[in-house]
C-alpha cells in the first residue's frame, strides 16, 4: 500500500486451493476492506494459472459492476518475463530468509510467526482466510459467452495478453492488448449473451472445506513421528476425496 503496509494472505489446502478463484477472492477481500479509490491499476506476472485467465477477469468484471465495491475501472498489467521482479518478491524472501530462525514449523498456523517476524520495521499483516472467504466463478461464467474470438474476428490468445482493461460502464466487455505501450489501441472481447443479468452474490467455493489428495495424507501421516502429538490432529482430520485412508 502507499503508507508502506503489506498485507500477507494465508490459508492452507485444507481450507482451498491457489489457483485464480482463490486470487480474486483475495482482491475481493482487499477492496472491500481497504480501498476506496474508482481507478484500480494491477500489476502482476503472466502466470496463466492464476492471473492471466477468464476466471480472474470475470472476477474482475464484476467488482466494477458491484455497487459493494469503490473499484469502477481496472487496468491489470502483466510484466514482461524477465522483467517482473515486483516488491511483494522482495518480501517473500524476507519470509524465506526469516524462515531459517524458525526450526519447528508443524503446522499451518506456525508460519503466522515467521511473516510477523520477517521484517522489523512495520512488520507484514496477515489476514487469515477461512473458506467462507473465497468464492466460486461459476454463476459468472454461466452468465456470458466465453467467445474465443474478439469483435474484429480475430483469435483472442490469452496467454499473450499484456493488459487489461474492465469498465463498469460495459459490464460484459474486456479490453484488451498485447502490449503495454500506452499507445497501443485495445482490442474488445464481447462475453454478453442474450439473457446476461448482473449477479448479485457469488456461491462459496468450497462452503465445507477443500479435500486434499489421498496420497498426500497418507505421505503426511506417515511423518507424524517427527511432529509433536499435540499437533497431530490437524493431519489426521484433514479431508480426503477418498475416504480410503487408515488414521
Amino acid at each position: 500500500m502507499g503508507n508502506g503496509d503489506v498485507y500477507m494472505f494465508v490459508w492452507d489446502e485444507s481450507v482451498t486451493s491457489r489457483g485464480p478463484q482463490e486470487i480474486g477472492s483475495c482482491i475481493l477481500y482487499f477492496l472491500k476492506k481497504f480501498v476506496s479509490t474508482e481507478h484500480l491499476i494491477m500489476y502482476s506476472d503472466q502466470c496463466g494459472g492464476q492471473n492471466r485467465n477468464i476466471k480472474l477477469s470475470l472476477l474482475c468484471q464484476y467488482i466494477v459492476s458491484s455497487p459493494e465495491y469503490m473499484v469502477k475501472n481496472i487496468d491489470h498489467t502483466f510484466l514482461v518475463s524477465g522483467h517482473s521482479y515486483l516488491p511483494c518478491d522482495q518480501d517473500f524472501g524476507l519470509v524465506e530468509k526469516q524462515k531459517k530462525l524458525f526450526p519447528n514449523i508443524f503446522i499451518p498456523e506456525h508460519w503466522n510467526n515467521v511473516i510477523l517476524a520477517a521484517r522489523k520495521k512495520k512488520p507484514f499483516k496477515i489476514i487469515c482466510m477461512n473458506k467462507s472467504d473465497f468464492f466460486s466463478t461459476i454463476k459468472l461464467e454461466k452468465n456470458i459467452t466465453h467467445r474465443k474470438i474478439d469483435v474484429d474476428k480475430s483469435k483472442v490468445e490469452w496467454l499473450k495478453i499484456q493488459w487489461l482493461r474492465f469498465s463498469f460502464e460495459m459490464p460484459y466487455k474486456i479490453f484488451f492488448k498485447y502490449s503495454n505501450n500506452d499507445i497501443a489501441q485495445f482490442s474488445e472481447l464481447n462475453l454478453e449473451k442474450r439473457n446476461t443479468t448482473l449477479i448479485a452474490n457469488l456461491d462459496l467455493l468450497y462452503p465445507n472445506g477443500n479435500c486434499i489428495n489421498p496420497l498426500k495424507k497418507k505421505d503426511l501421516l506417515c511423518l507424524l513421528d517427527y511432529v509433536p502429538p499435540i499437533y497431530h490432529e490437524f493431519y489426521k482430520s484433514l479431508k480426503t476425496n477418498a475416504q480410503n485412508i487408515d488414521n
